[in-house]
């Protein structure tokens, strides 16, 4: 990171700061999330529809042919099911997309708390205070996300 840090000088700036962080973080989780749903796609379409195949076929394949092509060409796709739907079980996208769009969202309320003071123009300590505790609980339990994702999506949200 290049950038230089510069603190809040006063409620007014801190208030924007943690404006921008919030929504920063709203979108890199979404697009987390989208990305961990693309991905439960990727594999449990594919296993789905090979599993039907493999099932459906295997037992007239090992049955009839004596072909070794065809058996080796069934017990491929079979092992290439297998291992779809582990990665997919082991990976457990489905649950980390979910986990990122609750993140997102609830990054999203906080944003929306921010403009409100913001456009009001609230200095109260106690809301501020209060706030903060919001933000740095929200911080503690999101997912994770890559420093070259959240630089990705930072560029993109702009």
């Amino acid at each position: 990171m290049t950038d230089t840090y510069t603190p809040p000088q006063n409620t007014s700036a801190l208030i924007l700061q943690w404006l921008r962080r919030c929504r920063e973080s709203q979108f890199v989780h979404y697009a987390v999330a989208t990305k961990y749903q693309e991905q439960n796609s990727l594999f449990g379409i594919p296993a789905i529809a090979l599993n039907a195949l493999v099932s459906a076929s295997l037992f007239a394949t090992f049955l009839k042919s004596e072909n070794a092509e065809i058996r080796t060409g069934a017990l491929g796709l079979s092992l290439l099911s297998i291992v779809l739907s582990s990665l997919q079980t082991y990976l457990k996208p489905s649950e980390k997309a979910e986990m990122h769009r609750i993140a997102g969202a609830e990054y999203a309320e906080l944003r929306r708390k921010l403009e409100v003071i913001h456009a009001i123009g609230s200095t109260d300590q106690a809301k501020l205070d209060q706030l903060e505790k919001e933000i740095s609980a929200l911080a503690k339990r999101a997912p994770n996300v890559s420093l070259t994702t959240f630089e990705k999506v930072k560029k993109g949200v702009g």
